[in-house]
């Protein structure tokens, strides 16, 4: 990446946006150090904003693309938007808006009132088989008592049966799946026993609504009508619509295409800086660009211009946008890298060391042809649903495959071919310490990225004594040398612990110029550094023993599905092998998958990866909802 500065006059900062969007490589930036006060064209930035809110909701409304806008003449010497055109547009769009907002508002009230018509219209269906003034029912009446209500269906015959002993009337006008409707009547004075009655059966009241006064089946004509008379109004409301489209569309082709115009210059005069007629405008490139964007400027400036580009200081490192750019093979394994972080400008993307070991990790601990295998057809089943499923299938259960053939392992099966080296189970000492070989291995490699890390940043201090440093790596390494002493030979010499005490004295002095405060505090924090690496050390070799155990685990668990089986008969010993596969697959899987993961997070990316890159985001001509 480069810096550039470009200085224009007030005349071309517009066009200069433009063509700086369309060439579509600048990053922008604000330089706070710049002598130039800030030049914000606020009247602009405030016309833009509500042009461009109204134009947002006037687009939805016009069917098929606005192809004008896509193809802008490039040799226009106004390729821009003048504050005059921005003023008119919005003046345009409050008037086009205006018109649909007020039929869209009517056209919102009439189908408010349709969806209540049709709520109607579904409680009405109950009482359409009642042969009476439905205004009658929801009426209190002097010496008459109605109950209208329903009852579980295993309830309505006794219910019936009860009130007519009682000398109450009961009639069943509407079955549902699991409800009789009834209405009831009786003496008011009887009303108490009517309703011990009711209750017994679990009867529960259905009032009837207030709008129904009439026979249901008049009702029923009416809403109908009703809705008749909504829908025509409803489809002389979208003519009208259409009417609006229809005779301004042209206007709108043109609003939007000098909404596009102006929307290059609105992204650029938040960072501009600028004094009167004088313009000033920062931002990083790639390196590849520079000759195209000088060219572009140009071409098109009326006026003269000054451009200058340089590489980044070391201050300015930690804010150039990071670019990394991969293989499409890499894409799945670069989102997971993304989670953890974007690497700075410089620092060394850990993607392909990422791939590599994450692939080798899970075929190691879930080697198994038929697994394997089975892995590769679930990624191609779900190809369509999840992106990139299939390819990270397709490189995991290829790894599980070699690492089958390796093992000697088909679905658990250990005798169907002859293994490359061993099972696991046959060797679990062996496993365990090839494990910490990888490990060993794979944090010297973390120690000599982060040293590269530092140094590039030209953070000498941290990269010869800091704990993520030369001093950490040779600390680690001489207590590596230590450990294998004591546990091999049972002894150590003199020479060996001051080769490991020196690099952690190394590291806690540096810690000790770092800190500022109390005597005490210092001699705290130094104490718990020194404890902390040395715990890490441990911990983080350790860690990879997890890969041997995962390994072992997985012949475990297939011999324990195997014993299960052995238990069965033909019909259940097939039952639970495929069942226990599936268990391995889907559980093991995705576990396996987790503990890959947490190694290359903790272990790995901890020890030399930031993940404080700044994304890269380059001016483009293009609308785009963030405004």
């Amino acid at each position: 990446m480069k810096k550039i500065e470009l200085r224009v006059l007030a005349d071309d900062i517009k066009t200069a946006a433009n063509e700086l969007a369309d060439i579509g490589v600048l990053h922008l930036v604000k330089n706070n150090d710049n002598e130039l006060p800030d030049f914000m064209d606020n009247k602009f930035r405030r016309v833009f904003s509500r042009a461009f809110s109204r134009l947002n909701k006037v687009l939805p409304f016009v069917q098929g693309e606005l192809l004008s806008a896509q193809h802008q003449q490039k040799n226009n010497e106004e390729n821009y938007a003048s504050m005059d055109e921005l003023l008119q547009a919005d003046k345009q769009l409050k008037d086009i808006w205006g018109l649909i907002s007020n039929i869209e508002e009517k056209s919102r009230a009439l189908n408010e009132k349709r969806k209540y018509l049709l709520q109607q219209a579904s409680s009405l269906e109950k009482f359409l088989d009642l042969d009476l003034d439905l205004a009658r029912l929801g009426r209190q009446q002097q010496f008459l008592s109605l109950q209208v209500g329903f009852v579980p269906a295993a309830n309505s015959h006794d219910l019936i049966r009860a009130l007519s002993l009682a000398h109450f009337v009961a009639k069943m006008f509407y079955s549902s799946e699991d409800n009789n409707y009834l209405i009831v009547a009786g003496p008011a004075e009887f009303d108490a026993d009517m309703r011990h009655l009711l209750k017994a059966a679990e009867f529960r009241e259905t009032p009837v609504p207030p709008e129904f006064k009439d026979h249901p089946e008049k009702i029923r004509e009416d809403i109908e009508d009703n809705i008749l008379i909504i829908n025509s109004k409803l489809e002389e409301l979208t003519d009208d619509l259409n009417e609006v489209i229809v005779n301004n569309l042209a206007d709108i082709e043109q609003i939007n295409e000098l909404i596009l115009k102006a929307s290059s210059y609105f992204q650029v005069s938040g960072y501009l800086r600028g004094k009167r007629f004088f313009i000033s405008l920062e931002g990083w490139i790639p390196e590849a660009s520079e000759s195209v964007v000088s060219l572009r400027l140009k071409q098109q400036l009326k006026h003269s211009f000054q451009m200058s580009v340089r590489d980044p200081t070391v201050e300015e490192l930690p804010d150039v946008p990071s670019m990394p750019r991969h293989h499409k093979i890499m894409k799945p394994f670069q989102a997971l890298v993304k989670n953890y972080g974007l690497p700075r400008y410089g620092e060394i993307d850990p993607t392909g060391m990422f791939a590599i070991s994450y692939v080798f990790l899970f075929g190691v601990m879930f080697g198994d042809i038929g697994h394997g295998l089975s892995l590769i057809l679930i990624g191609w089943l779900l190809r369509k649903k999840l992106d990139g499923l299939l390819l990270i299938a397709t490189l995991l259960g290829s790894s599980s495959i070699v690492f089958g053939f390796v093992f000697g392992s088909i679905f658990g099966y250990e005798e169907l071919i002859h293994p490359l080296w061993q099972s696991p189970m046959h060797a679990p000492v062996q496993m365990l310490l090839y494990a910490l070989i990888f490990g060993v291995a794979f944090i010297v490699i973390a120690f000599v990225l982060s040293v590269r890390n530092l140094l590039y940043f030209q953070n000498y201090k941290a990269a010869l004594l800091g704990s993520k440093g030369l001093s950490g790596l040779l600390f680690y390494i001489a207590g590596l040398n230590v450990t294998y002493q004591l546990f091999v030979h049972s002894d150590v010499s003199m020479l060996e612990i001051l080769l490991m005490i020196a690099p952690l004295s190394l590291l806690l002095l540096y810690k000790w110029t770092e800190l500022e405060g109390a005597l005490l505090e210092r001699i705290l924090v130094v104490f718990i550094e020194g404890i902390e690496a040395v715990i890490n050390s441990i911990s983080g070799t350790l860690s990879f023993l997890r890969v041997a155990a995962f390994s072992l685990n997985h012949v475990a668990l297939a011999t324990a599905v195997f014993t299960m089986a052995a238990m069965m008969d033909v019909t259940g010993h097939w039952i639970t092998v495929v069942l226990g596969n599936i268990f391995i697959i889907v559980l093991e899987g995705g576990i396996v998958a987790i503990q890959c993961l947490r190694l290359e997070y903790y272990e790995g990316f901890s020890r030399f990866f930031s993940g404080e890159g700044k994304t890269y985001k380059p001016l483009i001509s293009k609308i785009q909802k963030e405004f």
